[in-house]
């Protein structure tokens, strides 16, 4: 087998697993079929406060006193592609949908809501550990952001402002003004949990493509085991510059901008015992107080697709790393030749039979020249080998005669 026939077998081999990994509908494992009772019980349950760890200090004895009183009201922020709705109570996302997207059922797909998600931003103050997310901001909406401001007098206040883009990213900044007597050195503490829902008809496969994904600029892109069905807890060895709540086929991901990180989190993962619940996710985020009195605690939310051609414009490095394209030479070829085909096959045909088929033909065309001169050789060896047997039988005794 020459160098160019080893090739185009390879090439041909990745197209193969690409298919079976991400478009061939074999039988999952059966499922027990879900009752309306367990699943009114499931839609009724919402995720447990996480600030039980953290006292609600906000009275007044301290500083956000004037921020413990006021009225809970949504604020929707939306583009073409994703729909935000935001409270006035923490200044905080409650709900995120993917306009593009539907479940396995035709619903509206709602990447995390308030009964499967919750947040909580515990500040260090000297009165003791507050949770901002329990504090009433005021807002102030403009075309495509929002700030949200706790006004907390003599010349004091707390802010965070979102940012939505064009597309499913969202820049997150939080900043305190006057406070810098009122507050430790030690950490602000993001907490994130999150029991994220099915969008896809087999559980079973679904969680096995779920988990936690992170990068460190210095240790790079790791992540949580996939299909283990015991409880995953890693705390990172260096500081984090992005976490994701991988679903598969879609990523609720925080990411931090160059001048911070989101330091050494602990992140946790556990499967769930009902039957619409893929995935239990936890993430406690130590951020930077210093960057927050500086204004430098500045962040990204994305709330989308785990889509290649999408995640690869995120100014993040690593951020791509989402997407599974394999290992070696199968992610450079699944890179540069396979997710562009498919992509600009993709833009023009839905059914994915047919475009598999369609991809499959462009590749074998362009490889044709490789394959050509690979079939070339071998007729040339099949005419020869008539004449080579005869030489072989007249000189059996006497190889280098032969040769």
């Amino acid at each position: 087998m020459d160098k160019n026939q080893t090739i185009g077998i390879v090439l041909i081999s990745v197209m193969l697993l690409i298919y079976l990994a991400f478009f061939n509908e074999t039988p999952k494992p059966t499922q027990k079929p879900v009752t309306p009772q367990q699943q009114q019980k499931v839609e009724n349950q919402t995720v447990k406060p996480i600030i039980e760890t953290v006292k609600n200090n906000i009275d007044s004895n301290n500083v956000f006193a004037a921020a413990n009183k006021g009225t809970a009201e949504d604020i929707i922020l939306e583009n073409t592609k994703v729909k935000l709705v935001f409270s006035t109570l923490g200044g905080k996302i409650k709900s995120a949908e993917l306009k593009d997207y539907v479940t396995h059922d035709k619903k509206k797909l709602i990447l995390f809501d308030e009964k499967s998600s919750a947040m909580a931003l515990n500040l260090p103050l000297n009165s003791g550990n507050i949770d901002l997310y329990q504090a009433y901001f005021s807002p102030k909406k403009t075309a495509n952001a929002i700030t949200f401001t706790a006004d907390l007098g003599a010349n004091k206040a707390f802010t965070q402002t979102y940012t939505l883009n064009e597309n499913y990213e969202i820049s997150y900044s939080i900043n305190s003004k006057g406070l810098e007597k009122d507050l430790k050195t030690t950490p602000t503490e993001f907490v994130w949990k999150a029991n994220l829902q099915k969008t896809e008809s087999y559980l079973v496969q679904e969680r096995n493509k779920s988990t936690i994904n992170f990068h460190s600029d210095a240790d790079g892109y790791d992540f949580l085991t996939e299909a283990s069905p015991d409880p995953q807890t890693e705390t990172a060895e260096s500081p984090v510059r992005w976490v994701s709540f991988q679903q598969q086929f879609f990523l609720a991901s925080l990411i931090a901008k160059k001048e911070t990180t989101l330091g050494m989190p602990v992140m946790k993962t556990s499967v769930p015992t009902d039957s619409v619940t893929v995935k239990n996710y936890e993430l406690v985020a130590p951020l930077s107080t210093a960057d927050v009195q500086a204004g430098k605690a500045n962040y990204i939310f994305y709330l989308g697709p785990n889509k290649y051609d999408i995640i690869k414009k995120i100014d993040a490095d690593g951020f791509d790393r989402n997407v599974g394209l394999g290992w070696g030479i199968f992610s450079w070829v699944n890179k540069f030749l396979i997710i562009p085909i498919f992509s600009f096959l993709g833009s023009f045909i839905s059914n994915f039979g047919l475009l598999i088929f369609l991809l499959v033909l462009v590749v074998k065309t362009i490889l044709l020249p490789l394959t050509y001169k690979s079939y070339v050789g071998m007729a040339k060896t099949r005419i020869m080998k008539p004449q080579a047997d005869a030489i072989k039988a007249k000189y059996p005794e006497d190889t280098q005669k032969a040769q």
